[in-house]
């Protein structure tokens, strides 16, 4: 894998209102330390959901048990999308490219063995001496080296996996509501059935819940955020009408559109 940098962590305990841009979470990073914000992140998802906004303007939703790989050029912000999120960041550098899959959910099950590997690194890597550092850095590295392995044994396990990501991404990208679970299934050249079973079967839904949950997901961020009201929000989306939008988005958040104020706190806490 090559000589790998481990620059500091934070363990994260994040309530509905965590939104951070990348911008200052790479000033932070660059605060703690001298080397960080520059060049990959590691999220580990203990508990709860979250969710990436990349420049490619795809979205990544993590729940538990789940590790993403980034870079900080393509990472535009983060945030917590259900009640909490927990989880575990990461800012390191490496030598040589890694053999790993960025911008990609993996499910990976946290066990008690990478519980305590990550106390153990955490304490190395607040220890004053080089050598401990030193140590947090190869303990990383072997975590990273964990993930790949469980990584590669879980597409190997799937070989569908990849078609319903193919789509997934194809979904980030038609968020306009005009991508038909029919559509879906010829894109991967399988029935509709068969296409409808499959993604149950990964995804732990069907395609069209997961579509509609995407689209109103989006819309929830740029309404928090300010940067479209309403009506921009249901015409980007393809609604019938802003009425038509408010409805399905009351039914879902249990509040209607309108009453959903911007905002900008943050409460991350380092360790």
């Amino acid at each position: 894998m090559g000589g790998l940098s481990l620059h500091c962590i934070w363990t994260v305990s994040a309530d509905p209102s965590y939104d951070v841009p990348a911008h200052k979470a790479i000033r932070d990073s660059a605060h703690t330390d001298h080397g960080g914000g520059r060049s990959l992140i590691a999220f580990r998802t203990i508990h709860g959901q979250g969710q990436f906004e990349l420049r490619s303007n795809r979205m990544l939703e993590v729940s538990g048990d789940t590790v993403v790989l980034t870079d900080w050029s393509s990472l535009v912000r983060y945030r917590c999308v259900g009640d909490a999120w927990n989880f575990w960041w990461f800012d390191f550098a490496v030598s040589n490219p890694l053999d790993f899959n960025y911008d990609q959910v993996f499910n990976i099950p946290i066990q008690d063995e990478e519980r305590a590997l990550y106390e153990s690194i955490l304490k190395n890597l607040r220890a004053s001496d080089n050598a401990g550092r030193s140590l947090a850095c190869a303990q990383f590295q072997m975590l990273l080296c964990q993930w790949r392995r469980e990584q590669c044994e879980s597409v190997a396990g799937n070989r569908h996996n990849h078609l319903v990501q193919s789509v997934i991404s194809e979904m980030h990208a038609r968020l306009d509501g005009t991508f038909t679970v029919s559509e879906m299934s010829a894109m991967v050249d399988l029935s509709e059935s068969h296409f409808r079973r499959l993604f149950q079967t990964i995804m732990g839904t069907t395609p069209k819940k997961h579509y509609d949950q995407l689209r109103l997901v989006w819309a929830d961020h740029n309404l928090k955020i300010g940067r479209m009201n309403v009506t921009e929000v249901s015409n980007a989306l393809g609604f019938f009408s802003p009425f038509h939008f408010s409805r399905i988005y009351r039914q879902h958040y249990g509040f209607p559109p309108s009453k959903r104020k911007p905002s900008n706190h943050f409460i991350e806490r380092m360790s």
